[in-house]
C-alpha cells in the first residue's frame, strides 16, 4: 500500500455547525474523505454540499427522520472500518456490545460517537475512536473532532481540538 488517506470524522454536532464550518472548510482541503457518525445528520448532509471531500453519513439517536443507514462498513486501504453512532450498542455503559460487533464483522477499525466523549482504545487488534463532539463535549474535554490517517503503517487515530 502506497496511499496515505487522511480522513476527518465528526460527530454530535447537534444543529450549530456554523461553529465548526470554518474548521471542516479549512480540513477539506487536506483531507481525501470526512465521516459524520449521527446525530443531526441534517448538519452533515448541509456540509456535504459545500464541502469537496467525500462524505459518508450514518444516522444517530436525534435522527429519526433521516434515511441514512445506521451504520456502514467501508473497505479503506485494505482495512475494514464500521461506522455507527453507538447508541444501539451502549457505549455510554461500556465498549463490549460494540467490541463483540466489531470481532463479528472483522473490522479493524471502529469509528463511534453518542458519548460527546473522546476515546482512543486499541483492544485485541481493533481501534476504537470517538471523536467527541465539535459542539457540545461532555465531561471536563474541550470541542473535537478525529482525523485519521490510514497508510502503510496502519491506522492513526488522534485528535483535533477546536
Amino acid at each position: 500500500m502506497d496511499d496515505i488517506l487522511k480522513i476527518c470524522v465528526f460527530s454530535d454536532s447537534h444543529g450549530h455547525t456554523s461553529q465548526i464550518e470554518g474548521t471542516l472548510k479549512s480540513l477539506d482541503k487536506v483531507v481525501d474523505a470526512f465521516w459524520f457518525l449521527g446525530d443531526y445528520a441534517k448538519d452533515a448532509s448541509a456540509l456535504k454540499r459545500v464541502l469537496k471531500s467525500d462524505f459518508f453519513i450514518v444516522k444517530g439517536n436525534c435522527d429519526l427522520q433521516s434515511n441514512e443507514p445506521e451504520e456502514l462498513i467501508l473497505e479503506v486501504e485494505g482495512k475494514r472500518v464500521l461506522l455507527t453512532h453507538g447508541h444501539h450498542y451502549g457505549v455510554k455503559y461500556g465498549l463490549t456490545t460494540l467490541y463483540l460487533k466489531a470481532k463479528s464483522e472483522e473490522v479493524d477499525l471502529v469509528c463511534f460517537g453518542h458519548t460527546h466523549t473522546a476515546v482512543s482504545i486499541l483492544e485485541d487488534g481493533i481501534h476504537f475512536f470517538n471523536p467527541g463532539s465539535p459542539t457540545s463535549p461532555r465531561g471536563r474535554q474541550a470541542a473535537s473532532i478525529g482525523l485519521i490517517t490510514i497508510d502503510e503503517h496502519g491506522i492513526d487515530c488522534e485528535y483535533l481540538w477546536i
